[in-house]
């Protein structure tokens, strides 16, 4: 039963993704998962998601959370896109219509699958468009780009960097929330013990806003990555149970979540075809 109700979980979240059904049925249909972070980061106003890049199930479970989050007021969505890319976020999120082909097209998620991450996939581009409907409904959201340009400085400026512009976000928004979904190494309160060759993670430079960083794993299946070469990389075994962290290898985060599996995500490769004018 319980395995079931985990199946009926996840297609009513797509069908809310893509509007086919109504937003009290979907209301509804939050995951455990979005129901276990929700309660563990309790009155937080900074939740950081912690992910594996390239799965559909991360930013499927972001959106629920947005969702839920945009209820209770404004809501700022930070997501590891160039910086570049603001304006036509902001513009995406004004129109009327779903264009997801417009943001396709755009340089910035134009990667071949040799230099593909995950990041450049159709579920980011779903959870954006997400955020495009709840904006259409009247909440009060927005979605920023924190990437910097690798320009050479290194993974520790680049953490560093990102954690600055995330502050100044923080900062300017009175009330409400800002909701990040980052790299995991990104989302550690701190260096962790077993890679000291790591960089300070971004979440580290911001450990006085009292952030809840949360680290989304699964019990079996793929994500899409690069490590020796871009391509599935299998998820490790983990014995870990959902809850808040305490000690271990990953108390460097305030939560772990358990999704069930993750699936590779289905890169954006070529511009899609376009839905209309807008």
């Amino acid at each position: 039963m319980e395995r079931r109700m985990r199946r009926v979980g996840r297609v009513m979240a797509v069908l809310c993704m893509f509007g086919a059904i109504g937003a009290t049925s979907c209301a509804q249909a939050d995951s455990e998962a979005s129901r276990q972070i929700l309660s563990g980061a309790g009155d937080s106003r900074l939740i950081i998601i912690g992910e594996m890049h390239g799965t559909r199930e991360i930013p499927a479970l972001v959106g629920e959370l947005a969702n839920r989050y945009s209820q209770q007021g404004p809501l700022l969505l930070g997501i590891e896109i160039s910086r570049g890319e603001h304006d036509s976020l902001r513009d995406y999120l004004s129109s009327p219509i779903p264009a997801p082909s417009y943001l396709a097209a755009r340089p910035a998620w134009q990667k071949p699958r040799t230099a593909n991450d995950g990041r450049r996939s159709k579920a980011m581009l779903a959870l954006i468009e997400v955020m495009r409907r709840l904006r259409a409904q009247g909440r009060d959201v927005a979605v920023l780009p924190f990437d910097v340009s690798r320009s050479g400085n290194g993974a520790e400026a680049r953490d560093h960097a990102m954690a600055d512009y995330l502050r100044a976000a923080y900062q300017a928004l009175p009330n409400g929330r800002l909701l990040v979904l980052a790299g995991n190494v990104h989302a550690m309160q701190e260096k962790p013990t077993y890679c000291p060759q790591c960089q300070s993670p971004m979440t580290s430079y911001l450990r006085d806003l009292a952030p809840f960083s949360v680290s989304v794993v699964a019990e079996r299946g793929a994500s899409w990555g690069c490590t020796a070469r871009c391509g599935p990389v299998p998820v490790a075994p983990t014995h870990l149970r959902g809850g808040p962290t305490a000690g271990g290898r990953d108390d460097v985060y305030s939560f772990v979540t358990v999704l069930p599996a993750f699936t590779p995500a289905e890169l954006i490769e070529a511009p899609l075809a376009p839905e209309g004018v807008w």
